[in-house]
C-alpha cells in the first residue's frame, strides 16, 4: 500500500474511532441525565406527591370515601419505556364502579424529562373519562399544584 493510501486509511480509522468515542460519551451523558431525572422523580414523589395524596386520602376516608395509593416502579431503572408512576384512586361511598374509579396519577416521562399528570373522572352518565392534566418539570411540580389537581378531582366527583 502506498503512503498516501496508508495516510488516508489512518485518517479514516482515526475519524471512525473519534466518532465511536463521541457516541459512547453521548450515550453515557443521556444515561446519566435519565438516572438524575428518575432520582429527582422519586424525590418529588416521596416529598410532595405521596404526602399530598395521603393527606387528601385521610380527609376523604373520614367521610366514607376510601382511597388507594399505588406506586409503580420501572422493572429496570435503565428502561425509559416502563415509567414510574404513582396513582391515587377514589372509591366514592366505598364503591368500586363498573367502568372504573376516579383517579389522579403522576407518571415519569423520562425521555422528555417531565412528569405527566393524568386524571380519570366520572361522567354524568356514570362512565369514566381520562384526560391529561399537564406535563411538569421536576421544578414546576409543587405541593400547591398537586393539591389543586386533587381538589379539581374531588370537585368533579362530589359537585355533580
Amino acid at each position: 500500500m502506498d503512503q498516501s493510501k496508508r495516510d488516508a486509511l489512518k485518517k479514516m480509522l482515526d475519524d471512525h474511532e473519534l466518532k465511536q468515542q463521541q457516541q459512547t460519551r453521548q450515550r453515557n451523558e443521556r444515561q446519566t441525565a435519565l438516572e438524575k431525572f428518575l432520582a429527582g422523580y422519586i424525590e418529588v414523589t416521596q416529598s410532595i406527591i405521596k404526602p399530598s395524596f395521603e393527606e387528601f386520602s385521610a380527609e376523604l376516608e373520614k367521610r366514607g370515601h376510601p382511597c388507594t395509593i399505588d406506586m409503580d416502579k420501572p422493572a429496570n431503572p435503565h428502561d425509559s419505556l416502563t415509567a414510574a408512576k404513582i396513582t391515587l384512586t377514589i372509591f366514592p361511598n366505598s364503591a368500586t364502579l363498573t367502568h372504573g374509579n376516579p383517579s389522579l396519577s403522576y407518571a415519569a416521562a423520562p425521555n422528555q424529562r417531565k412528569i405527566a399528570a393524568h386524571r380519570c373522572t366520572i361522567t354524568s352518565s356514570g362512565g369514566i373519562t381520562a384526560s391529561s392534566v399537564g406535563e411538569y418539570t421536576l421544578e414546576q411540580l409543587s405541593r400547591e399544584v398537586v393539591e389543586q389537581h386533587l381538589f379539581d378531582l374531588a370537585a368533579s366527583i362530589f359537585s355533580q
